[in-house]
C-alpha cells in the first residue's frame, strides 16, 4: 500500500494521515517533503514489527495478545481506548481467554459471539468483536472468520447514528443553556468540542479579541484503564489541537459575566454536566442528543449553512474529512425537504403540456 499524499492544511502545515494496523496516526510537519519521509518511516516501522510480532505472537493467549496490543500501541491509543479494551479482555470471550489464540477455530469464535448476543447489546458485540478480530489479525497476520450477523449489525449500526439538533432547534437549546450556571461548557459543546477537551479546559485557555473570545484546546481529561482521571497534555490527534473561535453571542456574553482569569472551567464531573444538559433540552422542548451530539450538530448546521468543509474541519479539530463526514455531518430535515421540493418543481416545469387542454392548464402544466 502507498503511503498517503500529504495535504496541506489552512495553517500551511503539512498533514498526511496514516490507518496502520487498526490505528489512525495523524503526522504533521512544516514541509510536504519531511511530512512523507515521516510517514514512510513509521509505516516500515510498523511493517517490520508487524512481521516480527506475528512471529512472537502466534503462541500467545488471547488475553495475553489483547495486552501485548495494548502495551504495543500506548503512544498511540488514548487511555480511555485502552481501558475500553482491558474491559474487554476481562468481561467479554472469557471461555478463550487461556488459550493459544492460534489455536482458537472460527466454531469456537462463532459460539462465543453467539452466546454474547443473547446477553449484551449489539452494539456491545460489535466494538468487542471489532477488537478481538483486530488483535488477532495483529498477532497471527488473519482476521478470524466471525460473524454478528446482518440484523444484529443492522441494529448495532443505528445505535451508533448519535443523534442532532435541528437548525430550528438550535436557538431553543441556545436560550436554555444560557439560564444554567453551566451555559459556557454547554455552549462549548456547541461550538465542536468533546466533553474531554472541555473538562480539560482552564480560564487561561480562553483568550479575548476584537471579534469575540477565542478558546485554545491544548489538553484533555480522561479516564485511564484503571478508572482514574488523568490530564493529558495535546488532544486526540493534532489536528485537535486548535483555536476555536467563539461564534454564539450568548458564550460570549456567559464567558464575559464569569470574568475568571484561570481555573477550571468544568468544575463538575462530567455526568453532571449531560444531565444539566438533558435538563436543559426538556425545558426547551426538544430532545435530548447527548453531549457529542451537541458536537455533531456543530458538523451538522455548518453543512446547513453551506460552510466550506475545510473551515469545519479546522474548527471542530477532524483529523480528516472522511471522518467528519462520515460521522458527523448530518443532513437537516429541512435540507430535505427543500431538495425534494427543486426535484419535484424541476420535473414539473418540465411537463408535456396536455393536448386539448386550456391555456391556463398548459401554463400551469409549463410551469
Amino acid at each position: 500500500m502507498k503511503t498517503p499524499k500529504p495535504k496541506r492544511l489552512p495553517s500551511g502545515s503539512w498533514h498526511v494521515q496514516l490507518r496502520l494496523g487498526g490505528e489512525s496516526i495523524s503526522i504533521t510537519e512544516p514541509t510536504e517533503k519531511l511530512c512523507t519521509q515521516k510517514a514512510q518511516l513509521i509505516k516500515a516501522e510498523h511493517l517490520a514489527g508487524k512481521k516480527r510480532n506475528q512471529a512472537e505472537g502466534a503462541g500467545v493467549t488471547l488475553a495475553r495478545a489483547i495486552e501485548l496490543y495494548c502495551e504495543d500501541r500506548s503512544n498511540g491509543l488514548s487511555p480511555s481506548t485502552i481501558r475500553k479494551y482491558y474491559a474487554v479482555k476481562e468481561n467479554h470471550f472469557q471461555e478463550l481467554m487461556s488459550i493459544r489464540i492460534d489455536r482458537i477455530t472460527d466454531r469456537q469464535w462463532q459460539r462465543a459471539v453467539n452466546a454474547m448476543l443473547g446477553t449484551y447489546a449489539p452494539k456491545t458485540v460489535k466494538v468487542s468483536v471489532g477488537l478481538v478480530k483486530t488483535v488477532v489479525k495483529a498477532a497471527c497476520g488473519q482476521f478470524p472468520d466471525i460473524s454478528i450477523g446482518k440484523a444484529s449489525a443492522q441494529k448495532a449500526r443505528e445505535m451508533d447514528r448519535v443523534r442532532f439538533l435541528e437548525p430550528e432547534q438550535i436557538p431553543l437549546f441556545v436560550r436554555s443553556a444560557s439560564k444554567s450556571p453551566l451555559a459556557v461548557p454547554m455552549l462549548l459543546a456547541l461550538s465542536s468540542l468533546r466533553i474531554s477537551e472541555i473538562d480539560g479546559l482552564d480560564w487561561a485557555d480562553v483568550v479575548a479579541g476584537k471579534d469575540g473570545f477565542t478558546v485554545k484546546i491544548r489538553r484533555v481529561r480522561i479516564m485511564d484503564k484503571d478508572g482514574n482521571w488523568v490530564l493529558l497534555d495535546g488532544a486526540k490527534n493534532e489536528t485537535s489541537v486548535r483555536n476555536v473561535p467563539v461564534l454564539i453571542p450568548e458564550l460570549n456574553k456567559a464567558i464575559k459575566d464569569a470574568g475568571k482569569p484561570s481555573g477550571k472551567i468544568l468544575e463538575c464531573c462530567q455526568e453532571t454536566l449531560r444531565r444539566s444538559a438533558k435538563r436543559a433540552c426538556e425545558n426547551a422542548g426538544i430532545p435530548f442528543p447527548g453531549i457529542h451530539g451537541l458536537r455533531h450538530t456543530f458538523a451538522s448546521l455548518s453543512a446547513h449553512l453551506g460552510i466550506p468543509e475545510i473551515v469545519s474541519q479546522e474548527i471542530g479539530g477532524w483529523a480528516n474529512d472522511k471522518t467528519m463526514k462520515e460521522i458527523y455531518t448530518h443532513v437537516a430535515r429541512s435540507d430535505v425537504a427543500a431538495s425534494l421540493s427543486k426535484i419535484r418543481a424541476f420535473y414539473e416545469s418540465n411537463q408535456e403540456p396536455t393536448a386539448g387542454g386550456t391555456a391556463d392548464e398548459n401554463a400551469n402544466a409549463k410551469r
